[in-house]
Formats: structure tokens, sequence, C-alpha cells
């Protein structure tokens, strides 16, 4: 038998794009009776599908992905990035623990049935399994807060390295700041890196719209998990026919 967990993220649109966590997990039995000898024979992917034909949903779970949302009528959006590093399946007093039936456990919880579950809340899962690995996160989350913005707006993003020994920044991947070049988080070409225990503060305009995300460009930060979203919704204007006017003129809209 075989236990496989994956979460991921979706989001769910209609005035606003809003970020939600799917995780489930799915159990995998093996058949027991013997495989045909002309499966044997034949493709590994007819001998992988004899398997994932034996595996079934068990657990489905979703929850709200805390992020930064900007108000549509505000100029600036302000927020910030602390950088640091973090021990995935390990709580906050750096005690280890273990998933069992959907539940965490400290590593010296031996029978569940008379023992208080870890909250969730606050340990990066990872994969799921218990050796546990250091990773660099911003705000203690895997991946990073989502930052949803309008088009057209201020962005101001303070980046704190919380970092010991390294030095980090952070490239919003996408963007095209016009008129703010120093702000693309390019170690030593647009910026000088931030040095442990430093702040740095990045201010652009919001352009243009669309789905993007921010990652460190320092090293190989960014796939130890220093990296998120970062949404422009666009300002769409569209033309509504005006009763009122003879000659089929329109009035503009800006949703």
């Amino acid at each position: 038998m075989l236990a496989l967990s994956c979460c991921f993220r979706i989001r769910i649109c209609s005035y606003l794009c809003y970020p939600i966590k799917f995780c489930f997990w799915v159990i995998c039995i093996q058949p027991t009776r013997p495989v045909p000898s002309s499966i044997e024979r034949g493709s590994d992917f007819l001998q992988t599908g004899t398997m994932l034909s034996s595996c079934f949903l068990v657990f489905l779970s979703v929850s709200p992905v805390i992020g930064y949302v900007c108000e549509k009528t505000a100029q600036i959006c302000e927020t910030s990035l602390d950088i640091e590093h973090y021990l995935t399946m390990s709580s906050h007093d750096s005690l280890a623990v273990y998933p069992k039936e959907g539940k965490l456990y400290k590593y010296d919880v031996t029978n569940t049935s008379n023992a208080d579950p870890v909250p969730k809340e606050n340990i990066i899962t990872g994969d799921g399994w218990e050796m546990r690995r250091l990773l660099v996160v911003a705000n203690q989350s895997l991946p990073g807060p989502d930052i949803i913005v309008y088009e057209g707006q201020t962005v101001i993003i303070h980046v704190k390295n919380h970092l010991h020994s390294d030095t980090v920044t952070i490239h919003w991947h996408g963007l095209h700041q016009s008129g703010t070049p120093f702000m693309d988080g390019v170690p030593f070409v647009s910026q000088c890196p931030i040095e442990s225990g430093q702040t740095f503060t990045y201010k652009f305009k919001a352009y243009p719209p669309g789905t993007f995300w921010y990652h460190s460009h320092v090293g190989s930060q960014r796939v130890d998990g220093l990296l998120g979203a970062f949404v422009t919704v666009a300002s769409i204007v569209f033309s509504k026919p005006n009763p009122a006017s003879s000659t089929g003129g329109g009035a503009f809209i800006s949703i």
C-alpha cells in the first residue's frame, strides 16, 4: 500500500481572484494477484496503469491562503516580506512532527489516540515526508503570500532579510519596471543585494496587468521556497449603449 499527499492552489474569480489551497490524500493498493506475463513483457505504462487503477481519494481539505489584496480605490499599496529560514515538518518550538491519518503529532508521541494533534496553520508540511528540510521562505509561507494589486497602483514592499549569512533580492517577474529599473531585483545589476539584518524597500507601478510571480534572484533560494504569486488586476474599460442618445453613442464605464 502506498499513501500519497498533494497540495495545490487555484483562484476562484468573480470580482476579485481569491486564492484557495486544496489538499488531498490518495491511497494506492497494489493488487496481490499475479501480473500476467504479457504485461510483464509489455510496456511499463500498462503496469503503472494497473496500479493506478487501485488508487482512490480518501480525504480532501480546502483552506484560504493568507495573502495581500490591495483596495481597488487605493493609490498606494504597501506590504512587507520577511525572509528567513524555516524547517519543514517542524513546529514553532522547533519540535519535529509526523503525519498520521491527516493530522500532525509531535515526534515523541507513540499513542495518537490519547494525544492532541499539533495545529497545522504554522507548519510547512512540504511533501509530507518526515525528514525535515531547510527552506528559505517569505512570511513563513511556502509558497510566499500572494500579492494582488490593481493596474497603475503604486506598490511599496518592504523586504527584511532575516537570513543569518546570505544576501537576498526579490525580482518581480513579468513587470516592466518602466521608469524604475533599479527596482527589478537583480543583484549587482539593478541594486546591491540586501545584507543580513537589513531592509530594502521596493517601490514601482503595477504594470502590465496579468498573473506574474516574484522570486529571489540570489543563488538557488527560489527553488528552496522563496517565491510567490504577483497578480495585477486590469482596469477594464468597455462601451455601454446609451438609450437616451438618438445617435447611438456610448458611455464608458470602468470596472
